[in-house]
């Protein structure tokens, strides 16, 4: 009882006298979140260059090396982890004008199901080593935008082999993946490692000759000579004209005399010597074509 009264005379020392006084136990304040909780990240997108991996299979990178004025088209597929609506697939600003995908939007997108995205990489014409990268996003195409993880990491280098031919001092770039080798004054560039040496035969898939100029005052004179034999009807068959980035210039023909239909032609005059480059098939190696004659250089 002694204890009490000390404790009330010591509350009216300090002027908080009067009333009924009650002894609470204190309320617990509100829990306050951890900054390392757990959050609701939204839709989840997994990649993947096989059609039907199973869920959760990512393959973030699409990493290529290309020839300068050649293109590449690659697969991928994406699926989300949720059901998605008005899908936009935007690539980063870094791949503008190289890289492109088709197709560009989804109006739906259905939870673990996978869908095809192709992917064009453009490599510029000009034999500048460059790298060129970024990522591709899947968005919806609301207000605010936002942007789902993961996106696809992407990017393709340019690159090639050059070399040059000692009887003309003519230089040649070709893609780095493909082989050269050479038989007396024929070069053969393929794009697998077998080779044909067989005479007339532009083999896989570019050929280059050195050939005699014999005296020939033009070009045009020198093929005249060449075909004497008929073989090409030039009054029909116009001879297309063509310069390159560095000055040197050709003509060309979109079919020689006993090769294949899709073979292709040019033709170029240096010195004493004519360069005679043939393409076959034409139709899948032509920017290949296009470009190793854009290289030629003396």
């Amino acid at each position: 009882m002694r204890q009490y009264l000390f404790l009330a005379a010591a509350l009216v020392a300090l002027g908080i006298g009067g009333g009924v006084w009650w002894l609470t136990a204190a309320t617990p304040a509100s829990p306050v979140p951890s900054p390392f909780a757990a959050q609701d990240e939204g839709p989840t997108i997994s990649w993947s260059s096989v059609a039907f991996a199973p869920p959760g299979t990512t393959a973030g990178q699409q990493i290529h090396t290309l020839f300068p004025g050649t293109s590449l088209t690659s697969i991928m597929y994406f699926r989300s982890n949720e059901s998605l609506s008005n899908v936009v697939v935007e690539l980063t600003p870094s791949l503008n004008g190289v890289v492109s995908v088709n197709p560009s939007s989804f109006p739906s997108i259905i939870a673990n199901q996978n869908y095809q995205l192709n992917i064009t990489f453009t490599a510029p014409p000009e034999f500048k080593k460059k790298t060129f990268g970024g990522t591709i996003h899947i968005r919806n195409d609301g207000k605010p935008p936002k942007t789902y993880a993961k996106p696809l990491e992407i990017g393709f280098r340019t690159d090639w082999n050059g070399f040059k031919d000692s009887l003309t001092g003519s230089i040649f770039n070709y893609p780095p993946s493909w082989n050269l080798t050479q038989y007396q004054d024929t070069y053969t560039i393929s794009s697998t490692t077998t080779v044909r040496h067989l005479e007339g035969d532009p083999g896989d898939e570019i050929q280059i000759n050195i050939l005699p100029r014999n005296g020939a005052p033009s070009l045009a004179a020198w093929l005249l000579n060449y075909f004497k034999n008929g073989e090409i009807n030039f009054s029909s068959t116009p001879l297309n004209s063509y310069t390159n980035p560095g000055g040197v210039s050709f003509i060309t023909l979109n079919h020689l005399p006993g090769l294949s239909s899709d073979t292709v032609g040019a033709y170029t005059l240096h010195g004493d010597h004519i360069i005679e480059l043939s393409v076959s098939p034409a139709g899948r190696f032509n920017t290949i074509f296009s470009s190793l004659l854009s290289s030629l250089s003396y």
